[in-house]
């Protein structure tokens, strides 16, 4: 279970890492403030991960890291394209 929650973690951590630069390069200031709440959450979620096991878990997040960084960005286009 532990591999599994060292995949979604950081998945969403990075994800929301992403959507925030996005937001910022866009000015979209009101997606700002809830997903600066959101990061904090998680960056907690995964360093108390890290602190646990450390290198152990070092695939399961750099994997959820890179796709949740892809992931943001097909999110954020596909937000900007229906607001169009």
């Amino acid at each position: 279970m532990i591999y599994v929650t060292a995949f979604f973690v950081p998945l969403v951590y990075v994800f929301l890492r992403v959507f925030q630069q996005r937001n910022v390069l866009h000015e979209e200031y009101w997606w700002m403030v809830g997903t600066s709440y959101l990061i904090t959450a998680f960056e907690i979620l995964n360093v108390t991960l890290i602190v646990s096991r450390g290198w152990e878990l070092f695939l399961p997040l750099g994997t959820g890291a890179a796709i949740g960084s892809v992931l943001a960005i097909i999110f954020h286009k596909k937000l900007k394209d229906r607001k169009c």
